[in-house]
């Protein structure tokens, strides 16, 4: 899915500043989403959230060497130009922005889902 249909009002900022003008950062493919560095691979959007015990920018770094191509953080989070660029998507609610963006990529959820357990 293109990163565009992922944002809409977001503010979209290419990092480094210097980067090629051609690259077409809004239409970057994103092959997947994730809060969790560890899961990062090669077109992953890596949402970067502040958390009580751990802020998610700690592991920019890491998403970025494992493929991230586009990085959703909260505004006014430093993200350090480096080649390749990455996108940045920077939202007051970082977490609610994760939310809608999961909902555009993964399509509606059924109404009702069923769950059967037990061992007989």
């Amino acid at each position: 899915m293109r990163l565009t249909d992922l944002i809409e009002e977001s503010e979209i900022v290419m990092v480094p500043e210097a980067a090629p003008p051609d690259l077409g950062v809004t239409e970057l493919d994103v092959t997947g989403l994730t809060a969790d560095s560890r899961e990062v691979t090669p077109g992953s959007l890596f949402a970067a959230l502040p958390g009580g015990r751990v802020d998610g920018s700690r592991f920019i770094e890491d998403a970025r060497r494992q493929g991230a191509v586009a990085l959703l953080t909260a505004r006014g989070a430093k993200v350090e130009p480096r080649l390749p660029p990455v996108a940045v998507v920077a939202d007051e609610n970082p977490r609610r922005r994760l939310a809608q963006m999961a909902a555009r990529f993964y399509g509606k959820q059924p109404r009702r889902i069923v769950g059967v357990t037990g061992t007989n």
